[in-house]
């Protein structure tokens, strides 16, 4: 079952040691479990001190909704981006899982764009210790962004993912921006020749050592 992402504040258990969500790192024989959302202040010592802090839901105005829009209008457009991701757990090592994303969106006549899609689960996580909580194999997002000249800006968000109970363990998360509001990561500029366009996308949450990268590719749907 979709879970919509106002669901997810217990369960979006990822982005490690900083300011999205994630799980504490730990040695080559502990075993990893996710935690809360965290905030990162400084210790005694000068070090990062991971806080406990609720997870963020997407309801403000200008933020994706919780649920896929509709079919999208004006202009359509469809895509893939394949996408390989790392986590670096400090004191364990670094997690590293791939995935591939369907999507459509369509074109405003103010060049808006609006549209949806899926992620699978391509790569399964490879991480120096064990894994106790499912990975997760599923997300809905939306796409966002505008065209700009010679092609698109886009960008995307994370609407739900599954299983429900499940964790991301490397750095899929950096896509969407981490666990600030909102859950909207950083664009990626597609350059459009024709009938087709590509754009290499490059993701990163620089305080959480996670980052993304992949081929972002679209032709008119």
């Amino acid at each position: 079952m979709r879970r919509s992402l106002s669901r997810l504040a217990v369960a979006i258990s990822l982005v490690l040691l900083a300011a999205s969500c994630g799980g504490g790192g730990g040695t080559g024989t502990e075993e990893a479990t996710p935690s809360p959302c965290v905030t990162v202040t400084p210790g005694s010592d000068g070090s990062p001190t991971p806080t406990p802090t609720p997870c963020p839901v997407i309801d403000a105005t200008g933020s994706p909704s919780a649920e896929p829009t509709d079919e999208p209008t004006g202009e359509s457009w469809k895509g893939t981006a394949n996408v390989t991701t790392s986590a670096v757990w400090p004191g364990a090592g670094t997690c590293r899982d791939g995935w591939e994303l369907e999507f459509t969106f369509g074109v405003g006549s103010d060049g808006t764009i609006e549209g949806q899609g899926t992620g699978e689960l391509t790569s399964a996580p490879t991480c120096p210790f064990p894994i106790t909580s499912p990975s997760w194999d599923h997300v809905e997002i939306q796409v966002l962004g505008e065209e700009i000249g010679g092609g698109f800006s886009l960008r995307f968000a994370l609407v739900s993912f599954e299983p429900a109970d499940g964790a991301t363990y490397a750095g899929f998360v950096s896509m969407f921006g981490g666990g600030t509001l909102p859950l909207v990561g950083s664009p990626v500029v597609v350059a459009v020749t024709g009938t087709s366009g590509t754009g290499e996308g490059m993701w990163q949450i620089e305080a959480a050592a996670e980052s993304a990268s992949g081929t972002v590719e679209v032709s008119p749907a």
